[in-house]
């Protein structure tokens, strides 16, 4: 499919979405709203926190960051409306880019422009603070308190059983640069590192891979085998292949055959498949063993049941 078309399937399907249910789209657009607003770095790809503090210290030194800036920004821009056609682009430009963030994909690589932005209305706020604290403008300055504190308090309130910590992603991509800079200790240390803060195929796969490259073929078995229970389990709530099945699958083949040869690894791929037929990945792999093992006629019979189920 060319791009486009797969823009408009996935653009058409949001706007039946909406349409169906519009509750939901609205709730769901307040959350992206409230993860906007958070004094969390949401990264993309990459936890930038995670590396930014692990390898550079001072960064998280400045007392200034997203809450200070959200508190003064607002009541920055609440001065700089009191002047809307002076300041229109000021202010236009930080309504209408962080709306089009909420609309559609909310992480902080987006984000990142409207700081410089808020940065300059913190400034304004600033002076004129400073300019009722010379005043002694008590009413103005109770005011302005208020307004910071009332933008301040969204960003610290943090959805924790909601937002994956960030550190999960940041040993899984530290275990992954170890195996390929070849120091399988460390691979091992970062990846059970990244099982701790949260459960995932990928990791499970990196720590099957590393036990496996170690010779420690039983811990690899176990450790592919585990994370395959756990992504059936989750697979069975929300019917959907979860990220690293097929990376579990292939581990688990090999380590198998490391331990017994192609035979043994057909056998315990048979043995997965009757618990979990739904695991497609598990059908190619089956099939090549018994290729590699001269059984023709299996491997026909294993792809056949393995488009039966649905795989492709």
């Amino acid at each position: 499919l060319e791009p486009t078309e797969v823009s408009r399937h996935y653009s058409g399907r949001a706007w039946d979405w909406v349409r169906e249910e519009p509750g939901a789209a609205l709730a769901h657009l307040g959350w992206k709203a409230r993860l906007f607003w958070l004094d969390v770095e949401l990264g993309n790809n990459l936890p930038v926190d995670f590396f930014a503090h692990r390898y550079d210290p001072l960064s998280g030194a400045s007392p200034v960051g997203f809450a200070l800036l959200a508190g003064l920004g607002a009541l920055g821009l609440l001065l700089a409306l009191r002047r809307a056609g002076e300041t229109l682009p000021v202010w236009g430009f930080l309504l209408v880019y962080s709306a089009s963030v909420v609309a559609f994909f909310v992480c902080s690589r987006f984000r990142v422009p409207v700081l410089p932005v808020l940065a300059v209305l913190s400034g304004h706020a600033v002076v004129r603070v400073a300019a009722w604290g010379r005043a002694r403008d008590a009413r103005a300055l109770g005011g302005a308190a208020l307004v910071v504190a009332l933008a301040v308090l969204p960003t610290q309130l943090r959805p924790s059983d909601k937002l994956v910590d960030p550190r999960a992603n940041g040993y899984l991509l530290l275990g992954q640069a170890a195996l390929r800079d070849g120091d399988l200790p460390a691979a091992e240390e970062h990846f059970t590192a990244a099982l701790e803060y949260k459960e995932s195929g990928y990791g499970r796969a990196g720590l099957a891979r590393t036990f496996l490259l170690q010779g420690l073929v039983d811990q690899a078995i176990l450790t592919a085998g585990d994370g395959l229970d756990r992504l059936l389990a989750v697979r069975r709530t929300h019917g959907l292949s979860q990220p690293g099945e097929p990376e579990l699958v292939q581990l688990f083949a090999w380590a198998h055959e490391a331990r017994g040869g192609p035979a043994a690894a057909a056998a315990a791929l048979e043995r997965r498949l009757e618990r979990d037929p739904g695991l497609c990945a598990g059908y190619s792999e089956l099939a090549r063993r018994y290729e590699a093992v001269g059984q023709g006629a299996a491997a026909r019979r294993v792809r056949q049941a393995g488009a039966a189920a649905g795989c492709r």
